[in-house]
């Protein structure tokens, strides 16, 4: 019999097709992806958490990947670095079989918690492979943005909870 954690990088095998975990790629150069990746792989997948909004909402039945609540429009993957996966076109797709639950059973993650998950994914990208009193270097603008993604502790920043605030930051959008 599979362990737990044998079965989920099996499921997570099977989901993810002809694309590569976004931790596989930065264990294979040893280094952590630059902003403009960091940047890259940040609208990808707003892109695709607003593409598998819209179907849940409209009640289209989930794949076995993607867990939604379709009263809420939303779905219980939690990004990190392990389960950011990124096919040859560079689109991103989030590929978990951990899912929070509401009362009902139902697959549940809020926005703001969507987007706290995804920055930090994105920084431990960008941070790949750097010495422990050391970052990689990242303009004021993104790393302001990861903290107001991420932080919710930090008085001083606006905190960021929709998609909408992100792509109006976000200077790479078109």
């Amino acid at each position: 019999m599979a362990s737990p954690a044998q079965s989920r990088r099996s499921e997570m095998a099977q989901a993810s097709g002809n694309r590569i975990a976004l931790k596989e790629i930065v264990e294979s150069f040893s280094v952590g992806i630059n902003e403009e990746q960091g940047w890259a792989v940040l609208s990808q997948a707003l892109r695709w958490y607003q593409a598998r909004s819209i179907t849940a909402s409209i009640g289209t039945s989930p794949n076995s990947a993607d867990i939604f609540s379709s009263k809420q429009g939303t779905f219980g993957v939690r990004p990190d670095i392990a389960n950011l996966f990124l096919d040859k076109e560079g689109c991103v797709t989030v590929v978990d079989s951990r899912v929070d639950r509401d009362e009902c059973g139902e697959a549940v993650i809020e926005e703001g918690k969507f987007l706290e998950h995804l920055a930090m994914a994105v920084w431990d990208a960008c941070q790949h492979n750097t010495r422990e009193n050391e970052e990689a270097p990242l303009s004021e603008e993104f790393g302001t943005l990861i903290l107001q993604l991420s932080d919710d502790e930090n008085d001083s920043l606006t905190r960021i909870t929709s998609i909408e605030e992100v792509l109006q930051v976000n200077p790479r959008e078109p």
